[in-house]
């Protein structure tokens, strides 16, 4: 009996060591799993973070051209409010030479009228001067 006792106790022994074994191997593989399910991870966030860089870079060079597209529009701008701006000189000039052409038009207008008025004055004295009528 002891025998018998002692293989008993030899087969649950190795029982015993191959479950542990067993465990272990799962244990150990889950693991490996694991590892590689978190290197593919990495992986894949590597490369998310490559494409988040070159939309950074693609976005940054993207705003540089627009601020310098947003300076040469406030430098036509400026350049377009000084052409305004001489312009409006320009245009005040004109309207200050027609008001001048203007009362210089109406006065030559009124000595007009009255030098054509001295002339019909003129040519009735004129008419009653010569002695047409013999009486």
């Amino acid at each position: 009996m002891d025998q018998f006792r002692g293989k008993t106790l030899r087969l649950v022994f190795i029982a015993f060591l191959a479950g542990i074994t067993i465990f272990s191997l799962f244990k150990y593989i889950s693991s490996l799993k694991e590892k590689y399910d978190l290197l593919d991870a990495l992986e894949e966030n590597k490369q998310k973070v490559s494409s988040l860089e070159t939309q950074r870079q693609n976005l940054m060079s993207d705003l540089e051209k627009e601020k310098d597209r947003a300076q040469g529009l406030l430098q036509e701008n400026a350049e377009i409010g000084e052409k305004l701006r001489l312009s409006e000189a320009k245009a005040a000039n004109l309207k200050k030479g027609v008001g001048l052409a203007t009362a210089k038009i109406k006065k030559l207008n009124y000595r007009n009228s009255i030098l054509e008025a001295e002339n019909i004055a003129l040519r009735e004295e004129g008419g009653n001067l010569n002695p047409t009528d013999p009486s």
